[in-house]
């Protein structure tokens, strides 16, 4: 069962904090970002930024009202400033869980989405971070950075966060944040 995110930005001023945009991102199915910033499919073993901080008590009443529709559906809520993103720990790198196939060439054709694609001895040595080859294709797990899988979604999010701190302050800015499966 997959999960999804429903993220809303946020900025406070004069000590209340309200929508930019007064409509949720459209935020795509990444399981490191989600991992790497709330802790949630945290496949890639990242230290989350903000993990299951809860739902801000303070949030807007457009969030609260999207949140609230959600109900028992809705899990892990958090929320993520600025200030979180700008001084987390960018060039922390991980084995991730995956498994990436390359043809051979060397060209890379993705992950590996058939769980019985390999057998289990070349699983085994993906494991502990072997090169396992098959068929004339290479498959192995990478070690990725901090931010190095984010999607454009994800980057322009992290983008637009940056440009509105430069005007309300790198606390003033948030995304908030649950999910669902």
């Amino acid at each position: 069962m997959g999960c999804d995110i429903h993220a809303w930005l946020e900025i406070r001023n004069d000590n209340q904090w309200s929508t930019p945009d007064n409509k949720a991102l459209d935020l795509d199915r990444a399981y490191d970002t989600f991992g790497l910033f709330f802790g949630v499919r945290n496949h890639a073993n990242f230290s989350p930024v903000a993990e299951r901080r809860g739902f801000p008590r303070d949030a807007s009443a457009l969030v609260c009202q999207d949140y609230q529709t959600w109900s028992d559906s809705a899990h892990s809520a958090s929320w993520l400033t600025w200030a979180d993103v700008d001084s987390m720990d960018r060039e922390q790198s991980l084995l991730d869980a995956p498994i990436h196939e390359y043809d051979a060439a060397g060209r890379y054709l993705g992950t590996v989405a058939e769980r019985g694609r390999l057998p289990p001895p070349e699983y085994m040595a993906l494991a502990r971070g072997e090169t396992v080859t098959k068929d004339g294709h290479r498959f192995r797990r990478e070690h990725v950075q901090a931010l190095d899988t984010l999607s454009t979604a994800w980057r322009a999010t992290l983008d637009r966060m940056q440009a509105l701190a430069a005007d309300y302050g790198a606390g003033n800015v948030r995304l908030v944040v649950w999910f669902d499966n």
